[in-house]
């Protein structure tokens, strides 16, 4: 969900805590397990290697409308030539 869509508050957000489940905002389809935990694997030499998370569906034709493309097409939107006007005038008067 957009913070457009939300009041100003992205996805996840409890009012009663106060605070974000950070679970909403993973890729579909992945388990945000702790980085310390099931992502990590051993490498050579005893050392642990982290793997990256990765999504099981992807969208090459960027059209799906929680792709970043389209969020952050929605989110500038509103910044048309008219409202850049707007600005402009507002702070050549302030």
């Amino acid at each position: 969900m957009d913070a457009e869509d939300n009041d100003g508050f992205f996805s996840g957000w409890n009012c009663e805590k106060g605070e974000y489940d950070c679970k909403t905002w993973m890729y579909e389809g992945v388990d945000p397990s702790a980085a310390a935990g099931a992502r990590e694997s051993e490498g050579g030499e005893g050392k642990k290697r982290q793997t990256p998370l990765r999504a099981e569906h992807t969208d090459p034709t960027l059209q799906h409308p929680r792709c970043v493309f389209q969020v952050l097409k929605r989110h500038y939107a509103r910044y048309t030539p008219r409202w850049s006007k707007l600005l402009a005038a507002f702070r050549a008067t302030a």
